[in-house]
């Protein structure tokens, strides 16, 4: 064991479903400041602060989401890190088929969950 592997802690599946479930707290808190705080720019589709705001710490999420999984299975980055700041859940999608493979039939209904959380709970809370 080497000395930065010794200092460094590992990551854990319960330490990247911590990360999904914060960053999706903050964006869905930013969805629910741009449906309160400008609904008629959230009915036209322009863009806010919340809107933006909520974008960065969307991509920002999958981004370092990314970055553990590769790293908990010991795996050098590579684009993978960048090809989901440029193409988000797509490149997450395709991160899990490929990595995952069989497993990506139940993980990637499992991946849409935080979506929903962040695109649907603030408009229940509005209704």
């Amino acid at each position: 064991m080497t000395e930065e592997s010794a200092t460094r802690p590992s990551i854990t599946v319960k330490g990247e479903v911590i990360l999904v479930a914060v960053f999706s707290v903050v964006a869905a808190a930013c969805h629910a400041w741009m449906i309160l705080e400008f609904p008629a720019a959230y009915v036209k589709g322009e863009h806010t602060l919340p809107s933006v705001l909520m974008a960065l710490t969307m991509w920002l999420g999958q981004a370092l989401w990314v970055t553990m999984d590769r790293r908990r299975h010991g795996l050098l980055m590579g684009a993978w890190r960048y090809a989901v700041l440029l193409t988000g859940p797509f490149a997450v999608a395709w991160y899990i088929i490929l990595q995952y493979r069989l497993r990506a039939l139940y993980l990637i209904p499992l991946a849409l969950i935080p979506y929903a959380f962040v695109l649907g709970l603030p408009l229940l809370i509005v209704l």
